[in-house]
């Protein structure tokens, strides 16, 4: 075994001599490998293109991800090899929807609200988990709103037509508060004025495997409400912090805004996006 490995080095020795540049090439291979590993694995990152997370998420904040929050995967793919835990009520995670939805080789970040075996039921955009009440209580703080960068939604009626709520996500089991969260609603007068996904009042019974998913911005939100639940094996962590975060300006209306992160640098370098600037205070942000 020794002489294997003698004869192993003596021959990379003179292949390194011989060719200089190998080392350095294969040094870099490895450590984009060992990135590219680290990312399938253990921390991924992730950006927000859609309001429907809105106030918790906005347009344009990156996260951070914790791939490993509920178990290991083999690297580069969604096979499971170690499960250290089940995701919980009120995680917010990054998932591949159903088939269903329509949505083939996207990845959306929600909520959850609903775990195996749970009956939910979902009465004007506030949720009932085994007729236990998800409370949430209103609130008077307009800054929160007046802060709110809505995409193609103008600042008077962000503050003046959507509602705000704090919402109690309760185990309905011990009755604990496990996590406190805002939502957003739009007024009943203007929920038929404006395009918006709201959805009718009605029960869900979740499957074992199955997870239910929706967002914060209630009436805005593309969730499991339209295309039902989501696989366990399809859900890949939790987010857990924002690490940087940009207003694209989409709220002034430029229509030169894109959904594509990369398209939107492309346009600033360029000169043709306006009205850019760095969230300063969200980067850093622990998400619950």
């Amino acid at each position: 075994m020794l002489k294997y490995y003698y004869h192993l080095h003596e021959t990379r020795r003179k292949v390194f001599e011989k060719f200089p540049s190998a080392a350095a090439l294969i040094s870099l291979a490895g450590i984009i490998v060992w990135v590219l590993v680290f990312k399938s694995m253990v921390l991924s990152a992730n950006n927000i293109p859609t309001g429907s997370m809105i106030p918790t998420l906005k347009i344009g904040d990156f996260l951070f991800v914790n791939r490993m929050r509920y178990g290991v995967h083999i690297p580069f793919t969604d096979i499971n090899i170690l499960k250290f835990d089940k995701p919980e009520r009120g995680d917010i995670v990054v998932f591949i929807p159903p088939a269903r939805a329509g949505l083939e080789g996207k990845t959306l970040v929600k909520r959850i609200i609903g775990v195996p075996g749970d009956e939910v039921f979902v009465k004007d955009d506030e949720i009932f988990v085994n007729g236990t009440h998800y409370p949430v209580t209103a609130q008077t703080d307009r800054a929160i709103l007046s802060d709110i960068d809505y995409p193609g939604i103008s600042k008077e009626f962000t503050e003046n037509d959507l509602l705000l709520f704090k919402e109690k996500v309760i185990d309905p089991k011990t009755f604990k508060v496990k996590v406190e969260h805002y939502i957003l609603k739009q007024k009943p007068a203007v929920l038929n004025m404006y395009h918006n996904l709201s959805n009718p009042d009605r029960y869900y019974n979740i499957p074992e495997g199955k997870y239910m998913m929706m967002g914060d911005n209630r009436d805005d939100s593309d969730d499991s409400r339209r295309w039902e639940f989501v696989n366990d094996s399809d859900i890949h962590g939790k987010v857990f912090m924002i690490y940087f975060s940009v207003d694209w300006g989409s709220r002034y209306f430029d229509n030169e805004s894109s959904i594509n992160p990369f398209i939107n640098l492309f346009r600033l370098v360029s000169g043709k996006l306006n009205h850019v600037a760095i969230r300063w205070n969200r980067i850093g942000s622990r998400i619950f």
